[in-house]
């Protein structure tokens, strides 16, 4: 019998996110609590290998460089407003 644990258990079991206030959510719970980047963990989240969302990062990336994180992807907010 095989005693190793598969690896995506083993992500699973000590990914940090698996342990948020989330887990634990109730009235008494304030949602700022959620807000921070000590929630990121982008090596053990198993979606942040996804080939997609690495697209998607890289894309936000560049944007940051180009300072033009905060414009609106479809809508002109600028439109009639010159």
């Amino acid at each position: 019998m095989n005693e190793r644990t598969p690896a995506g258990q083993e992500a699973e079991q000590d990914a940090r996110w698996r342990e948020t206030p989330l887990d634990y959510w109730s009235i008494h719970v304030d949602p700022a609590a959620l807000s921070g980047q000590q929630w990121i963990d982008n090596p053990r989240d198993p979606g942040s290998q996804r080939e997609e969302n690495q697209e998607i990062r890289e894309d936000t990336e560049r944007r940051l460089q180009r300072g033009e994180l905060f414009m609106h992807p479809v809508r002109d907010v600028t439109y009639r407003n010159e």
